[in-house]
């Protein structure tokens, strides 16, 4: 039976195997501002009430990034993202963006992973919660654990 948002978020805390030293408290006005400015999926909007980002193995290749980080990346002051409006990269896991596509963010296939160092080599994985799921699921050890098609890419480059 698949995890929702909350019984994932257990999971990772109560488990010592996840290696998740804390979570990072939300502060409720830039949680606000956030949700204000972006169009979220209702399973994001809940992990933020539990956590403003996480990491897993106490390492940042498994991490779910905080509000100011992703705003940061948005803006182009940090890094190399320069996706389409439309996208927020929202984490990283071991060498993959996760991606949030705003304009899918009222569907259950709104999140894409793709190589970080690519802008047209995307595929859908589902929901924030589904890929959390799929990660729990194989314990982490087969990463990426979705099926690959070529056809099936999606650049999210500005260009």
């Amino acid at each position: 039976m698949k995890k929702n948002m909350k019984e994932v978020m257990n999971e990772f805390i109560e488990n010592p195997f996840w290696g998740l030293s804390s979570t990072i408290t939300p502060d409720h006005d830039t949680v606000r501002a956030f949700t204000d400015n972006y169009v979220l999926p209702h399973d994001y909007k809940e992990l933020l009430t539990i956590t403003d980002g996480f990491v897993l193995f106490h390492a940042g290749d498994y991490s779910v990034y905080d509000i100011c980080f992703i705003v940061e990346l948005k803006k182009g002051g940090i890094g190399k993202p320069d996706f389409k409006d439309e996208m927020l990269t929202i984490g990283y896991f071991m060498g993959y963006y996760l991606l949030l596509n705003q304009n899918e963010s009222h569907t259950e296939n709104y999140l894409y992973a793709g190589d970080a160092y690519y802008y047209d080599q995307y595929v859908c994985v589902g929901s924030l919660t589904s890929f959390l799921n799929g990660f729990i699921d194989t314990k982490g050890e087969y990463f990426p654990f979705w099926e690959v098609d070529e056809k099936n890419y999606v650049s999210f480059s500005k260009e």
